[in-house]
């Protein structure tokens, strides 16, 4: 899989609702014999109740003519009730 971004890097922020987003987009440049690569970054988050929150991340990093891209899934949470306890 090969992504063809035509600007070295992009930033998207934002909310909508009880939802946090977040996405960046990198291209390096070749350096020698250091071929480009392609990074992107994506985080969402989805507010509950008054403190708590599940979230998710995902990463990639695809180097151009390599078979196989880098990819990386995961998520976290943090559920509290009223700052009595607190589970992460």
């Amino acid at each position: 899989m090969t992504f063809n971004f035509s600007r070295p890097a992009h930033k998207l922020a934002g909310q909508f609702g009880m939802n946090d987003i977040g996405a960046l987009v990198v291209r390096t440049g070749q350096e020698g014999v250091v071929p480009a690569e392609n990074f992107a970054v994506l985080r969402a988050k989805h507010r509950m109740f008054r403190q708590s929150y599940a979230g998710m991340l995902y990463t990639l990093r695809d180097t151009p003519g390599a078979e196989v891209a880098s990819t990386t899934l995961g998520g976290d949470a943090t559920l509290k009730a009223m700052n009595l306890w607190e589970l992460r």
